[in-house]
């Protein structure tokens, strides 16, 4: 579709109140504007998925917050350091942040193990 018409589109969208302004001008700005296009409705999908599992997660936070058996202040300190009650029977944050942390930085430790010296700095993995 030539660049006109799909110009002449934007502005009737825009006047209509269907898109925004900065929609508009990222459109028309565009070398292709269809692929401007695709972008941004892969942005939005992105964003009200991820929106999406943002609410189930608060959702399920806030459950096991009342669902604690203390009050809430003593569920909330359960979902984010460490039950001192142990009637969470939840992971909390702090637990979740070291094991992925762990996780992550054990995956970086052998990537780093191949290009460290050996032979007091004598050799060295040359490949890698």
């Amino acid at each position: 579709m030539p660049v006109g018409s799909f110009n002449k589109c934007v502005d009737e969208a825009l006047s209509a109140g269907k898109i925004s302004k900065d929609v508009a001008d990222h459109i028309k700005k565009a070398q292709d504007p269809e692929t401007a296009i695709n972008e941004l409705v892969g942005n939005l999908t992105r964003q009200k998925r991820e929106t999406a599992i943002q609410s189930v997660r608060m959702a399920e936070a806030w459950e096991n917050i009342n669902k604690h058996g203390g009050t809430k202040y003593d569920g909330l300190i359960a979902l984010m350091t460490k039950d001192p009650t142990g009637r969470a029977g939840y992971n909390n944050i702090e637990y979740l942040g070291r094991y992925y942390s762990g996780k992550y930085h054990s995956r970086m430790a052998d990537a780093l193990s191949r290009f460290r010296t050996r032979n007091i700095g004598l050799s060295q993995d040359q490949e890698g």
